[in-house]
This record gives C-alpha cells, sequence and structure tokens, in this order.
C-alpha cells in the first residue's frame, strides 16, 4: 500500500502527503486519453456526494502497489529538499544551485517554465529546449531580476515564509503573486503558494492550479481559474 511505504506521522508530511494524493488523482483519474482533464465533468457527478468520492480515491490510491505519479519521489527528495533550503535558518544563503533545484522541484514552476519563450532566456526563438534547459536558464534569468520593491527572487520568498506571522501568510502569498510592487514576471501565484506549501505545510499547505482542479473533480465547490 502506497500509505505503508512513507509510513509518515508528522503534520507536514500529511499535508505533503494530502497534495501528492490530488496529484496522482488528477494525473491518473481526471486526465483523459485524449490528454484532456475534464475535471468540470468530474464535478458534477462528484459533486452529489464529494466524501464518497474522496474515500473511493484514496482506497484506489491506497492500494496500489507502486506510487502512479513519482509520489515517492516528491515526497522522499523534493518535499524535504525544499523545506531545508528555505528553512528560516538557511534561506538567506541561498545559492544559485539551489534556487536551481528548488524550482526544479516546484510543479507549477516548471509546468510555466516549459511554455515560455525561448526567446526570454535570449535564446533563438527556433531553438528547442528541454525541461533541463529551460530549469537552468529560468534559474539564471530570474536571479538577474527584480521587483518594484527592489528584492531579489530570494528576499522575495523570504518575505513571504517569514515577513509576518503564520496567519498572514495568505496575504503575503497573494501580493506576492499579484500586487505589481511585489510580483516577478513568469513567477505567479501558484509557484508561490506551492512552494510555500512545500517549506511550510502546517501553516498553509502545498496549493497551485492542479490541486484546485482536483478538488473541484472530487466534487468540492473550489473556484477554478482558468
Amino acid at each position: 500500500m502506497i500509505t505503508d511505504l512513507y509510513g509518515y506521522q508528522k503534520i507536514h508530511q500529511i499535508f505533503w502527503q494530502t497534495d501528492q494524493f490530488l496529484h496522482a488523482y488528477y494525473y491518473k483519474q481526471v486526465h483523459q486519453q485524449d490528454n484532456t482533464y475534464p475535471f468540470e465533468d468530474f464535478n458534477r457527478t462528484n459533486s452529489k456526494n464529494p466524501q464518497a468520492a474522496l474515500m473511493s480515491m484514496l482506497y484506489w490510491w491506497k492500494s496500489l502497489s507502486v506510487p502512479p505519479s513519482n509520489e515517492d519521489i516528491h515526497l522522499g527528495i523534493y518535499a524535504p529538499y525544499i523545506r531545508e533550503n528555505l528553512s528560516k535558518n538557511n534561506i538567506s544563503s541561498l545559492t544559485e544551485d539551489k534556487l536551481h533545484q528548488i524550482f526544479s522541484y516546484t510543479h507549477a514552476t516548471m509546468d510555466h517554465v516549459i511554455k515560455m519563450s525561448a526567446e526570454t532566456f535570449c535564446q533563438p526563438a527556433t531553438k528547442t529546449l528541454n525541461k533541463e534547459d529551460r530549469a537552468v536558464l529560468f534559474t539564471k534569468w530570474i536571479i538577474g531580476q527584480t521587483n518594484q520593491k527592489g528584492m531579489s527572487i530570494a528576499e522575495l520568498l523570504n518575505y513571504v515564509l517569514y515577513g509576518g506571522t503564520p496567519s498572514f501568510m495568505w496575504e503575503r502569498i497573494y501580493q506576492a503573486g499579484k500586487d505589481e510592487q511585489y510580483k516577478f514576471q513568469h513567477y505567479g501565484i501558484n509557484s508561490i503558494a506551492e512552494v510555500v506549501g512545500w517549506a511550510r505545510p502546517d501553516d498553509t499547505p502545498p496549493r497551485n492550479g492542479r490541486t484546485n482542479k482536483a478538488l473541484r473533480a472530487l466534487g468540492y465547490p473550489v473556484q477554478v481559474n482558468i
């Protein structure tokens, strides 16, 4: 059983595992052979009894012999790495290599990076860039940027994570993703909410557009911005 593979007990690991369940559900159940994700169709069916849909899918996930979407890697490697390197003690000493790794380990960030124009990275428009190349180039590009407040990307993450009380972290996430003075181009609210959730899940669980769509597919009245 997948839950037995992990054996996690701590609260932050439970929130991480919840995110990975939703990840597996969205990409293995909602995803269709024609490469569509009809989460609204699922919602119309499951909204009659979201709890039953949830329990059915939890049973499906638990019964699998192997993690269907690399949940073991995300939970065993990606999440601990982000939590460690974005901890209060370590965030001020982030290097380019560590930031690159954090971006590479964040689903929402990489989902956006693979769609960015090669020209943004000062590469020829005709050049083909794989995911790994893009992660490296994106890191170099964004490290050279500052927001209108004069913050680097590392300083922005420090502000969101530790610039106030945990109860107002949601407000700082919104600022960082939407406020013109705080936000960075190509580093939106989904990336910020997800990475903050990996770093401080006890205060705010990982959340991105895929999370919202998966919850809506399960029948819950979650708003999804298309």
